[in-house]
Parts: C-alpha cells; structure tokens; sequence
C-alpha cells in the first residue's frame, strides 16, 4: 500500500515527545520494512523540506513558508471578521491539503490517515482523494473537563469547532481503547467507532545512564513519567505523598516530563515543590527525557505511578509494562483495559489520593512485585506488532473496499449532506 500520514508532531522534529509522535515515529518504520510506500506529512517550526528517515519519506511543512503566509493572509483579507484562530485552521487545513494533493498526483495514495485534533483532514474528507481513515487518540472535551479547565481559549473553541467538524465528515475512525471509542459515540453521536490497539514496538535503542547516573543513583524509588498534567493525575501523587513519605522512609517521587501550565498555575514542577515543602530532598523532577536515557530510569523504579483520570493507551503504560514495572494505574481512564488489579499492576479510583496513597504503601514492600512485573511484561505480548499491526492493515484493506464500492458521485453527495447537517 501506499499510505500517507498526516500529524501535528513527529519524532524528527522539535515537539518529538508526544504520544502521537511516538505512536507513528514507531509504526511508519515497521510498515515501510513491510514493503510499503509510506509517508508522512507533518508540520513543523523547521523549513520546509522533504527527506527519508527509516525507510519513510518525511514531508516537512513549515508553518513560516512563503505558501502558508500567502493563504493566512488571504483568508484574513477575504474574511477580516474571522477570529485569529479560526483564520489559522483554515490556513493549516488548506496547507496540508495542497501538500498531499501534490504528492497523489505524483502516484495516488490507497489511504490517508489524519489526527483527530485541529481537523486538519477537512479538506482532504470533502475533496475525496483517497480513502480516509482517523485515529481518535483522545477526546479534547473529556480532557479538558478531566484537567479543571474552567474557561476555554478562543483557539480551543476554534479546535473544538473543526475538530467535530471533521468527526461529522469521516466515515472511518478508530480509537486505541473503549474509553474513547465510547466517549466518541456517546459525545459526537458518531454511529461506529473500531477499537484498533497501538502495537508495541521495542525499541532497540541504547541506553544511555547518564540521567540515572546523576540524579537516581542509590535511591529506591517510583516513577511518574508523561507530561505533567492535571489530567494525568499529578495532584492526586501530590496530594498522596506526605502520607506515603511518613510511611515509607525509602520513599523517593520522581517525576519525568514536560512542564505545563494547568489550572493550579503556570508551572506544574513549582506546583509540586511548593505543596511539598518539607520533602524537598524525596523528590526528583526531570525534563521529558529521550528514551535512551528515559528507559534506565524506567528500569531502576520500583512502582510506576499512572493514576490519570483519562486517557488513552497511553505509550507510557506500554513503556513501563514492556519494561517489566509494576504499574499503579485507575479504575475508567483506559489503563484497567490493560491492568488486573493484583495480577498484572495494580488500581485505583480515579482522582482518589487517599486511595492512591494507600495502594502505594501497601504495593511498596510487597515481595512478589517481581512476579506481578512480569506479568505486566508479558501482557504486553498481547501488543507486539506482529499480531496487532495485521489488524490495522485488514482494517485498512475495509476502509478501500467500501470507497472502492460507492461512486464519486454518491460519495461527494454523502459527504455535502454531512457538510451541512
């Protein structure tokens, strides 16, 4: 197949640490070793250019070239009333379709898949290319209510608004879990979302100990790793670690990942340390960390905390199950898809700190956390891409099929009556 992948992140760019990086830094190669076409279209903050990495030809498109700046200020020209945002979509929509117009041309794409987010797949759903597909990897309204957002931005409203939008105009989506796949017809009325699981690929990288080394030689200690968000649950560590602290004596926290600012401030890293004043020497916070030097640190925990109150098959689980980690996770954010309590991790009600201090302190002697990280280790088989990776390709194979079935006609028809529904 020739496939094209549209994406706001990728891992050869600036912002290469988010899940949807990871999630096609590490299908694209698998699929390119398979014999196919693959390419991906990603925008970035670096000039414009097209070049390969692993097997897949990366189509660069930056947001500062002449094209792009062109249609912004046309579209703000034509339309002076528009708000900012909305005029940036648009410009960012039409961009990406003008770049994988080109590229069909060339030689025609069998299937294009877009991200959820910013609906940057409009155009290309209404101008009918190609067979479309979109990954669904969360669900902005469901997060922001999970991260206390209490006022939405102008440009989120915007996301929101071409987000659904898109939702409306592709026939084929997928999730990664259940959570989503729910939250997406019960919120968007969509009639049938897949369920396709992200494969988990290990990765042959080498580790580099030099982060471990500097910061975490010697201590005992658990992790968080992720951005630090409230959605993830990083009120709820704070909010459970005096307790676990004056009970555990060993007890070391450390925190992996980006800052962010959240709705308890600009900074979550100041957040942590000025809610915890007398403990500062117990806790360790680190810059999202590349996965050479991310794994070591991962390898060296005792307990991996994820007690998020939403999310998504988060590449963070995957990372620290394959790795062999017992993982505290919670019960309805997607992880118990994946954790049987006592078994394979462990669980705990979502945005329940008391809950979560307990689990900590009564999992953090425990004798048999080598057992249950193994088991954690061999869940993740379940995911290894030989088997999971077949799946989206036969899903793939549908999604042809059923374009291949109806008629220019019809389809350009379906889609207006959606367009003004």
């Amino acid at each position: 197949m020739r496939i094209a992948y549209l994406t706001t992140e990728f891992i050869t760019e600036p912002n290469f640490s988010g899940g949807l990086s990871n999630y096609l830094g590490r299908i694209t190669p698998f699929l390119a070793n398979l014999g196919h076409d693959v390419h991906v279209i990603v925008f970035t903050e670096n000039p414009s250019e097209i070049f390969e990495f692993n097997g897949v030809t990366i189509h660069r498109i930056s947001v500062m070239d002449s094209q792009y700046q062109r249609f912004l200020k046309l579209v703000q020209k034509t339309f002076p009333t528009l708000a900012f945002c909305h005029v940036l979509h648009i410009a960012m929509n039409w961009r990406a379709y003008q770049v994988v117009r080109k590229i069909h041309k060339e030689r025609p794409f069998d299937i294009i898949q877009v991200p959820h987010m910013g609906g940057y797949g409009i155009f290309l759903a209404l101008r009918l290319l190609s067979p479309i597909t979109m990954r669904a990897s969360g669900y902005q309204p469901a997060l922001d209510r999970c991260s206390e957002v209490s006022e939405i931005s102008p440009f989120d409203h915007s996301e929101y608004a071409f987000t659904s939008t898109q939702f409306g105009l592709i026939d084929h989506i997928f999730a990664p879990s259940q959570l989503v796949r729910d939250l997406l017809i019960r919120e968007e009325k969509l009639p049938h979302v897949e369920v396709i699981r992200t494969p988990f690929f290990d990765e042959k990288v080498e580790w580099d100990y030099g982060s471990f080394e500097t910061h975490l030689s010697g201590k005992t200690y658990a992790l968080f790793f992720g951005g630090l968000q409230i959605y993830k649950g990083v009120l709820e560590i704070v909010d459970a670690l005096p307790e676990i602290f004056d009970e555990a004596p060993d007890f070391t926290m450390v925190f992996v990942g980006s800052d962010h600012k959240t709705a308890v401030g600009d900074s979550m890293e100041h957040y942590i340390r000025s809610a915890l004043p007398s403990y500062q020497d117990r806790i360790v916070i680190l810059d999202a960390l590349p996965h050479a030097q991310l794994f070591p640190i991962i390898d060296g925990a005792k307990l991996v905390l994820m007690p998020s109150r939403i999310d998504n098959m988060p590449n963070t689980l995957l990372e620290a199950m394959s790795l062999g980690k017992p993982v505290i996770g919670t019960i309805g954010a997607s992880l118990d898809e994946f954790i049987t309590d006592g078994e394979n991790g462990f669980l705990v009600p979502i945005n329940d700190s008391r809950a979560l201090a307990t689990k900590v302190i009564e999992s953090w002697n425990r004798r048999d956390l080598d057992r249950i990280g193994q088991a954690a280790k061999m869940k993740i088989e379940e995911f290894a891409p030989e088997k999971t990776v077949e799946e989206l390709l036969s899903y793939y194979r549908r999604v042809i099929a059923d374009y291949q079935s109806k008629s220019s006609l019809k389809r350009k028809w379906s889609k207006f009556i959606q367009l003004i529904k």
